[in-house]
């Protein structure tokens, strides 16, 4: 089975480059896709890195053979013949020899890499040596010795099993298919736990149980044995009378392991006791991974059912190689449960991680399978108050509480981790503002930063400040899992601190006559932080010499101007990898562009034909376009920078004329804003046609209290596409908290769509919508 991979909650997009407007590709077409070339350049920083820290203790055995099955997938994945020279040298190097190794089984890991070879350029010589070991280790089976005396332990199903089944290819002789069955199945029968689908590492762990009471199923050691099993079936015929039984053995660990994903994607050293060691460990997530898209591509493991276990894998794998390559959270060499760290790696792992990614490429090039996958659920604690909201009795969670004021980060920033297991928010709490981490599953909440500003408030917008961090001009690095933050003595001070770890570093220092005076983000694939320096002093509705939007790559600490204006700026957003979305209000010119290579910016909905006079301020980004309103007119729409076209309708007479806040769905397909107008409300569009369409109230009037950016509720849809995240009111303390709607009834908003876009607005609606 092929399968057509549509990439929705992950921000790996692919680069637009700088084509004319006319010959880009849609939004849809350029973000919603995890593309071959992301895929393979990350597959090549993670082999760059490995080859420059080889493990040194020892050259032939089944670590570095390990790594050289993945060396190979690389090389037919790119076909690169640098690649392909390096797995060359290591076979000469070692006369094409077994490993040298005590285990039997482990001896024959080597003979994976030469058996390719050889397929590549039928030299005998190329396994002369292997072939006569195995047939050495034959002749023993053959005169009574039982084959679990030597493979008593399941990772024997990867390291030996595949060269066996390739000599049978090699050579066309059955009897190492023989062989492979006795002795597989022998293993198999001894160690394979049928109720649980799963393997113990060897007969000591049959009856062990951890201190939680749990079964000890090792990670990677299952993922050995999952992992070897397409190695087989490659090379095994289709024919053989065990050929249909490692295909169900496969199907039964697949389903056994996909049930045990974690919400970040990977798994636990200890599959059955996850909170054995709790941090996530890559090599046996990086075996899963291959394994389940192998599956799938081979029309072994049904698609809708796994595509989504993959996808959630592959992006578990890529947020934990750092920018050298180096593969952390990978278990040391063991025979049994351990912890792992993120300083933690090793070749092994390498090598599982480049043969995941020579899978996912036969994914993302392939057919017919149309599943989407799935999105990280929101893992609500117990503790959380529900309640419902005041008109409309619609149900809602309250996240934060106290007198504190509480709320996200500026509203068209992502606040939650990839894995929706923290909410990033600022409390303002005596005199002091700073940010917090929310665990969503433990109600936990942790201070991230300690910020030493004297005065925090954004000039002109927010209020109610202090000391600590400077308000709303924090970014969530939602690739990276990173806050980057603005602090010290005059706030030109740009830190970054680990969401999980904690650990904080300086980035870089703002000169001392400029300031951060507006909204910023990071690049989706995680690379570049896009921020906006101003001249200090600068305030909203005042000309000013010099704003620049600068883009800083976190990897080589380039700093690039993106382009200057003379005035002040309000925020900028990335829409994809290359292009920027950027304002500023005092001039009207509402939405403007620029990219990280040309050095301008170029107006996007100023001047087009037939615009509808109005300031443009709130516009956020969507794979289908932006979404924006305009104050003045009442008026909302879909725009596409790259292409300059644009769809717009009226909003509800009952709106505000100065402006409401645009909801912000990352897809584009549910309409919503927050009304502030008669009180706070959060309003839904149901559907869109000529006589104004259908609008419903989701909350009733909500209270809210203080002042400026902490009074808005700015609300934006969750991954999951459950619940919309949005600052309210509580009532018993008079602040503002951070609060979720329940809208898991509500269907995409009917009538929009980026077909109706137009370079020329021709399919505006101009009827004036009804009252909501």
């Amino acid at each position: 089975m092929k399968c057509l991979l549509i990439w929705i909650f992950v921000a790996l997009v692919a680069d637009v480059g700088c084509a004319r407007a006319a010959d880009a590709p849609s939004p849809q077409q350029v973000d919603d896709r995890l593309t071959r070339q992301k895929i393979v350049e990350v597959m090549r920083k993670v082999h760059a890195y490995q080859a420059a820290h080889p493990y040194k203790k020892h050259d032939r055995n089944w670590i570095r053979a390990t790594y050289y099955t993945g060396v190979m997938a690389l090389y037919r994945t790119t076909s690169d013949p640098e690649i392909l020279e390096q797995a060359v040298r290591w076979a000469e190097k070692h006369r094409w020899a077994e490993g040298n190794e005590r285990e039997r089984a482990n001896k024959k890991t080597c003979g994976q890499t030469y058996l390719e070879l050889y397929f590549l350029r039928r030299d005998p010589r190329r396994i002369a040596r292997m072939r006569a070991y195995v047939d050495s280790r034959m002749k023993l089976v053959g005169a009574g010795e039982p084959p679990i005396k030597g493979w008593y332990y399941c990772d024997t199903l990867y390291v030996g099993p595949p060269t066996i089944a390739m000599l049978g290819k090699a050579t066309g002789e059955t009897k190492y298919y023989d062989y492979l069955n006795e002795v597989y199945w022998d293993v198999t029968e001894h160690l394979f736990d049928k109720e649980y689908g799963l393997f113990y590492r060897d007969k000591r762990f049959c009856d062990a149980k951890t201190k939680n009471g749990k079964k000890v199923f090792w990670s990677r050691g299952n993922g050995w044995v999952i992992g070897g099993i397409p190695r087989v079936l490659t090379y095994l015929p289709k024919d053989n009378e065990r050929y249909d039984d490692y295909v169900s053995l496969l199907q039964a660990m697949a389903a056994a392991i996909a049930r045990r994903q974690g919400a970040d994607g990977l798994w636990r050293s200890n599959l059955d006791d996850p909170d054995q060691h709790p941090n996530p460990e890559t090599s046996g997530s990086a075996f899963f991974c291959y394994a389940m898209a192998w599956g799938v591509n081979n029309g072994v493991l049904d698609c809708d059912a796994f595509l989504p276990v993959v996808m959630k894998a592959w992006s578990g794998l890529v947020r934990h190689v750092q920018p050298d390559g180096k593969l952390g959270f990978v278990q040391p060499s063991a025979g049994e449960p351990t912890p792992a760290t993120r300083e933690m790696t090793h070749e092994y792992a390498m090598g599982a991680f480049l043969l995941a990614g020579s899978e996912m490429v036969k994914l993302v090039e392939s057919g017919d399978c149309k599943a989407v996958p799935a999105t990280p659920k929101m893992p609500l604690s117990d503790t959380f108050k529900r309640l419902k909201a005041p008109g409309t009795g619609r149900a809602a969670v309250q996240l934060t509480a106290g007198t504190a004021f509480c709320y996200p980060l500026y509203y068209f920033i992502p606040s939650l981790t990839a894995d929706a297991k923290y909410l990033i928010y600022h409390r303002a709490e005596a005199g002091q503002v700073q940010l917090h981490r929310l665990n969503l599953q433990t109600a936990e909440s942790v201070q991230l930063t300690h910020g030493n500003t004297p005065e925090t408030r954004w000039k002109g917008w927010c209020f109610e400040s202090g000391r600590g961090v400077l308000d709303h001009r924090s970014v969530l690095n939602v690739a990276r899992g990173k806050v980057v933050y603005f602090t010290g003595e005059i706030g030109n001070d740009v830190r970054m601190v680990d969401v999980e770890t904690l650990q904080d570093e300086l980035l870089f220092k703002l000169p001392k006559n400029r300031e951060a005076v507006g909204q910023n983000c990071t690049s989706p694939d995680g690379k570049w932080l896009v921020y906006i320096d101003s001249p200090r002093g600068s305030m909203p509705g005042r000309q000013v010499k010099g704003a620049k939007v600068v883009a800083y790559h976190f990897d080589t600490k380039e700093q690039r101007v993106l382009c200057t204006v003379d005035t002040h700026i309000h925020h900028v957003q990335a829409y994809d990898n290359e292009h920027f979305i950027f304002c500023h209000t005092p001039t009207g010119m509402g939405m403007l562009m620029t990219d990280l290579r040309s050095g301008k910016y170029v107006h996007l909905r100023q001047g087009d034909p037939g615009v509808v006079t109005g300031r443009i301020c709130h516009h956020l980004s969507t794979r289908r376009g932006m979404a924006y309103e305009i104050h003045t007119g009442r008026r909302s729409g879909l725009y596409d920078p790259l292409t300059r076209r644009r769809f717009e309708f009226p909003l509800p007479s009952n709106f505000p004329a100065g402006g409401v806040h645009t909801g912000w769905d990352p897809d584009g397909r549910l309409w919503f804003w927050e009304d502030p107008g008669g009180g706070h409300r959060l309003v839904y569009l149901k559907r869109l046609d000529e006589t104004g369409g259908e609008f419903v109230d989701l909350t009733g009037s909500w209270p809210t209290y203080g002042r400026g950016q902490k009074s808005d509720f700015h609300p934006q849809l969750t991954p999951d596409r459950k619940w919309i995240l949005f600052t309210g009111g509580d009532p018993a303390t008079k602040t503002t908290h951070i609060f979720l709607l329940d809208v898991s009834d509500l269907h995409d908003t009917e009538g929009i769509s980026p077909e109706l876009l137009s370079p020329t607005g021709a399919n505006d609606l101009a009827v004036a919508a009804p009252p909501a």
